[in-house]
């Protein structure tokens, strides 16, 4: 559920990128999630094809794409 409201708010056209940080300062902001419950949203997301692992920024934070 979370995720399907995650790809419709912040990917709407498929072509965005997002780092792990900001992904998980939305859904804690917006679904009071925890942030064992954020990793969880986003592992279930890579597992199941609704977004993808794209890279790693020069912090070491994994990017997240549509």
């Amino acid at each position: 559920m979370y995720i399907t409201k995650l790809c419709a708010q912040l990917f709407p056209n498929g072509g965005e990128a997002y780092t792990y940080g900001y992904l998980r300062d939305y859904l804690e902001s917006a679904f009071g999630l925890s942030a064992r419950q954020v990793a969880g949203v986003i592992g279930a997301g890579v597992r199941y094809g609704f977004i993808y692992l794209a890279n790693r920024n020069k912090d070491n934070e994994s990017i997240f794409v549509r």
